[in-house]
């Protein structure tokens, strides 16, 4: 369901399903919160994708990686790279194949 949210009122739908998600109680609930990751990045919602991100009790490489491809997709190399010291400095998560490409498109961008 949340990833079928990609464009225009579908932020509003996300903004809603995300409330829904804090309120009953599914913090902890690292699928879901991958998902929202993604779908916030998907739409260029940066500074929700990151918020969602620092929400995370553990972050998985998903997470990470749609984090960091939302913003080299946005413009944000700089922050990019940081988001991705911030993945290696974590420990939470291992960076794989999905993880470099977009940090390389950061690194020749700059």
């Amino acid at each position: 369901l949340l990833l079928r949210l990609q464009s225009g009122p579908a932020l509003t739908k996300a903004r809603r399903l995300h409330a829904v998600v804090l309120v009953c109680g599914h913090r902890h609930n690292a699928v879901l919160f991958t998902q929202l990751v993604q779908v916030y990045a998907r739409l260029g919602q940066i500074e929700h994708t990151l918020l969602v991100l620092d929400g995370m009790p553990r972050r998985n490489s998903f997470a990470w990686n749609a984090a960091i491809k939302g913003l080299v997709d946005a413009g944000r190399f700089s922050e990019a790279l940081e988001t991705y010291q911030a993945m290696v400095d974590d420990w939470s998560a291992a960076a794989d194949g999905f993880t470099y490409q977009p940090v390389i498109k950061a690194c020749a961008a700059l």
